[in-house]
C-alpha cells in the first residue's frame, strides 16, 4: 500500500498539503487510487490506472500543493484563509496535526 495522507492516531501526514477538496473526496479513496496508479492496475476499459488528479495533477493537489508551508504569508487574510482550510481538512479526517514531507526550502 502507498498511502499518499496517512492518518497516525490524531496526525495527518501528507506530501504537500492537505485541503478540503481532498478530505471531502476521501482520504482512502484516494490512496486506493494512487496506489492503483503505483501498481498499474489495469483498469475496466484495459488501460492501465492513471494518477488521480487530486494526488498528483497540479498545485492544489496533495503532491504539490505548498500552501500550508510557507514560512510567511503575504498578507493576514491569507494566512487566515489558509489556517481555516486546514482546520476543515483535520476535522475531516479525525486529526489534529498536519506533518508536511516535502516543502520549497
Amino acid at each position: 500500500k502507498n498511502s499518499t495522507v496517512l492518518i497516525v492516531n490524531d496526525t495527518a501526514f501528507a506530501h504537500g498539503g492537505l485541503l478540503p477538496v481532498h478530505a471531502n473526496y476521501g482520504i482512502e479513496k484516494l490512496n486506493a487510487e494512487v496506489s492503483a496508479w503505483m501498481r498499474a492496475d489495469i483498469t475496466e476499459d484495459g488501460g492501465k490506472a492513471s494518477p488521480p488528479f487530486l494526488a498528483m495533477g497540479d498545485s492544489s493537489s496533495v503532491m504539490w500543493n505548498r500552501s500550508q508551508s510557507k514560512e510567511r504569508f503575504p498578507s493576514p487574510n491569507e494566512r487566515y484563509t489558509t489556517c481555516r482550510m486546514l482546520s476543515q481538512s483535520l476535522a475531516k479526517v479525525g486529526a489534529s496535526r498536519l506533518v508536511v514531507g516535502h516543502t520549497p526550502q
